[in-house]
């Protein structure tokens, strides 16, 4: 191969290499220098955008967008809770609430965020930051029902 440097070829990977190996830690007057628990740097990293969302809180009077009010109303009739009184579960247990947020998938997140996804304010915080940093994404699956819902 013409213009083909071996050397070069091992340059670019040791120095791709030491991206993986090197911690990513921040410095601040006063921290240690150490490293987070491996399950905190994962969801740090997988869901950045939501923690990062959370860094500038929506003022407490904020809205609730239109399309989420109709996602609302097709995931729960935007009930919160049942007759009974009983927070709404899907049909998939897993999915809790006004906005049915899968606590399998977002229950983490929302821990880290102090949203309480039981509670309808905790439900409507994690459905805004979910909105906020993916858009209708992740409420894809009744999108048949609140593309229908917006006229489209």
């Amino acid at each position: 191969m013409r213009g083909y440097n071996p050397i070069n070829t091992y340059i670019v990977i040791s120095l791709l290499s030491l991206l993986f190996v090197l911690p990513r830690t921040a410095f601040e007057k006063g921290e240690k220098n150490t490293l987070p628990e491996p399950e905190e740097h994962a969801i740090a990293t997988v869901f950045q955008p939501l923690l990062e969302a959370k860094k500038s809180p929506p003022a407490p009077d904020v809205k609730v967008p239109a399309i989420l009010e109709k996602i609302a109303k097709c995931e729960s009739r935007g009930q919160h809770y049942d007759a009974n009184g009983e927070v709404v579960i899907g049909k998939n247990p897993n999915d809790i609430g006004k906005y049915q947020i899968n606590q399998i998938v977002w229950g983490e997140t929302a821990e880290k965020l102090q949203y309480d996804i039981f509670t309808e304010d905790g439900n409507e915080q994690m459905a805004l930051q979910l909105y906020r940093a993916e858009g209708t994404a992740p409420w894809s699956a009744s999108k048949w029902c609140w593309n229908k819902e917006s006229g489209k």
